[in-house]
C-alpha cells in the first residue's frame, strides 16, 4: 500500500512522544491502523487465529513454568466469588496453572490453550481439557458457575471476544453467575496503590523511553509495552521476561533472561459492560474496578423475553 496518501496531520502529532521527539515508527503503525478502518477488529479471522497461535499459544508454551512460578497468588475478588458458590460444577476458562481450581466445595474443570500449562495442571491431579475458548467442547447449561481471570484479553478481535463469552453464557445453567476479569487501560489508583505501575519517577522515565514496534503480519504493526508504565494503546505486545536455565547462565553469564512476547487487548472503562449488554442472556449483577482489571459477574436470565 502506499502510506503517503494516508498521512494526516492528527497521525504526525500523535507520532510525537513524550520528550517532544517524533517517532517514525509509530506514525506507521497509527496508518496502518487507520488502513484498516478500525484496527484490530477489521482484521481477518485467520490473521486473528495466527496472532493468538504466535504470541497467545506458542508464548505460554515457552514461559510455561517461569509464568506458572509468578502466578500463584489468587486474586481476593475471585475467591470471594468462589466461596459463594456452595456446591456444583465449576468452569475455569484460561485456567492456566490451575490456581482458582483447587476447590473443596466444587468440582472444577479448566481449560487452556497451551499444553505446557496443562501439564502444569495435570501434575497437581487437577482436571483440565485442551480448549480454545472461542470453541468450547462442553455441553450447553451444565455449569453452576464460571470465572475466565485474565484470559478474554488475549483475543484478538471483538467479535472474538464476544462470540466466547456466548459460548461460556450457553454452558452456564439458568441462574447461574459467571465472573470475567481483564488488564484495564485505565491503570490508575482509583481503588488504592497499583501492584502493576513503578513509582512516579520511574514510571515518568519509562514512559519517555521510544516504543519498539513489531511486524506481527505484512500487513499489521503492534507496539511492545513498556512494562510498569500505563498503556498507550490498546492492542499491544507485552514482554515477559523468561528466566534463563542455570546451565545457560554458566555459560553465558551476562545473559540473565530472554523476552517472549503476548498480545493483550486491554479493555477501557465500559468495555466489558458493552460486551456482557451484547449477549441477551447475561444481566450484569456488579462491576468493578479492582487494581488494574475491569471485572464484571453476570447472571444468566431465566427466561430471555
Amino acid at each position: 500500500m502506499s502510506c503517503g496518501d494516508s498521512v494526516t496531520p492528527s497521525h504526525v502529532a500523535a507520532s510525537v512522544n513524550q520528550d517532544g521527539r517524533y517517532d517514525p515508527f509509530k506514525l506507521l503503525h497509527l496508518i496502518m491502523m487507520n488502513h484498516s478502518n478500525s484496527g484490530m477488529d477489521s482484521i481477518s479471522e485467520d490473521l486473528g487465529l495466527e496472532i493468538e497461535k504466535d504470541f497467545v499459544k506458542s508464548t505460554y508454551d515457552n514461559i510455561a513454568q517461569d509464568f506458572s512460578d509468578t502466578r500463584y497468588k489468587r486474586w481476593p475478588r475471585v475467591d470471594a466469588f468462589l466461596c459463594e458458590i456452595n456446591t456444583g460444577l465449576l468452569l475455569d476458562t484460561g485456567c492456566g496453572n490451575g490456581k482458582y481450581l483447587g476447590n473443596p466445595n466444587l468440582f472444577s474443570i479448566g481449560c487452556d490453550i497451551s499444553l505446557n500449562l496443562l501439564q502444569i495442571c495435570k501434575h497437581r491431579r487437577f482436571e483440565v481439557v485442551l480448549a480454545d475458548m472461542c470453541r468450547l467442547p462442553f455441553r450447553f447449561e451444565v455449569f453452576d458457575a464460571i470465572i475466565c481471570v485474565a484470559s478474554l484479553h488475549h483475543l484478538s478481535t471483538e467479535k472474538r471476544r464476544q462470540g466466547s463469552l456466548s459460548d461460556m453464557a450457553k454452558l452456564l445453567a439458568p441462574n447461574s453467575r459467571i465472573l470475567v476479569q481483564v488488564w484495564s487501560y485505565e491503570q490508575d489508583s482509583r481503588e488504592g496503590s497499583n501492584p502493576y505501575l513503578k513509582n512516579e519517577e520511574i514510571t515518568t522515565t519509562r514512559s519517555h523511553q521510544p516504543r519498539e514496534h513489531v511486524n506481527v503480519s505484512q500487513h499489521l504493526i503492534l507496539p511492545v509495552h513498556i512494562n510498569r508504565t500505563p498503556f498507550v494503546e490498546q492492542d499491544l505486545l507485552v514482554p515477559f521476561q523468561k528466566k534463563s536455565s542455570i546451565a545457560n547462565k554458566e555459560v553465558h553469564p551476562s545473559k540473565t533472561s530472554e523476552r517472549e512476547l503476548r498480545y493483550y487487548h486491554v479493555f477501557r472503562e465500559g468495555e466489558l459492560d458493552h460486551l456482557f449488554t451484547q449477549i441477551e442472556c447475561l444481566e450484569i449483577e456488579k462491576s468493578y474496578y479492582d487494581k488494574g482489571n475491569w471485572c464484571v459477574i453476570g447472571m444468566k436470565k431465566t427466561q430471555v423475553t
